[in-house]
């Protein structure tokens, strides 16, 4: 799919665990924390200095279904962190009875880029969302990549 779309750079961004607060429509955002990431520079200083300050992009998520959806992505401030936080219908991806996500459940986020023609010499960033069969306890393949 990613091919098809032309995307480039791939690069797995982190293993993320899905909590009840992922999966509340309420909430309606999948939070992507800082001290998780296994590349802190995925995003660019161009890209970085849109999202301060309360700025959002516009970005494409591929779920493990490979459908696309268009989301939010904002950077939310912590005292001592941050998070991205991908929203504005991620709820739609969670909903999806295809997904069939719970608590617990475990995923590979991977982004890549591809070339948007709305954007003048620009390029999209975009999200892939692998899930992980038969995980019984995340924290054995958490802890594998340990150094």
């Amino acid at each position: 799919m990613i091919e098809s779309m032309q995307g480039h750079h791939l690069q797995f961004l982190m293993y993320k665990i899905l909590h009840d607060t992922d999966l509340n429509p309420h909430h309606d955002r999948l939070s992507m924390p800082k001290n998780q990431l296994s590349n802190k520079k995925f995003m660019g200083e161009e890209l970085k200095e849109k999202l301060k300050g309360g700025g959002l992009l516009e970005v494409k998520v591929i779920d493990p279904c490979l459908t696309e959806y268009e989301l939010r992505m904002k950077r939310w401030v912590f005292k001592t962190s941050y998070s991205y936080v991908l929203n504005s219908g991620w709820s739609k991806i969670f909903t999806d009875k295809t997904n069939n996500f719970k608590a617990k459940d475990m995923l590979q986020v991977w982004t890549f880029r591809v070339s948007d023609p709305n954007l003048v010499d620009q390029e999209r960033i975009c999200f892939a969302l692998v899930k992980h069969k038969d995980v019984k306890d995340p924290r054995k393949i958490l802890d594998h990549r340990r150094p």
